[in-house]
């Protein structure tokens, strides 16, 4: 898995972020991660639905969300979107 050499402390798989690829340098390539701010106003994109801007923010990981047409969606990550 590791090249000789210079070869990487860090160990590839799904938990840690990183894959079996290597950089010139030999190190790991991190996969990138999700590059939304979910903070109070953002606007976000849950699956196919784009434009949504979050409006709530629950204890349990539960958004609540406003659409450009004014409905409102809870969103739960890993459990899925739903119109409320």
């Amino acid at each position: 898995m590791y090249r000789t050499g210079n070869a990487p402390t860090r160990q590839a798989g799904f938990l840690t972020g990183y894959n079996d690829r290597f950089t010139r340098n030999g190190d790991l390539v991190r996969k990138p991660g999700s590059s939304q701010s979910w903070e109070l106003g953002s606007v976000v994109r849950v699956g196919f639905m784009r434009n949504l801007t979050v409006c709530e923010k629950h204890s349990g990981g539960e958004f609540i969300l406003r659409s450009d047409s004014g409905k409102f969606y809870s969103f739960v990550p890993h459990m899925g979107i739903t119109a409320i």
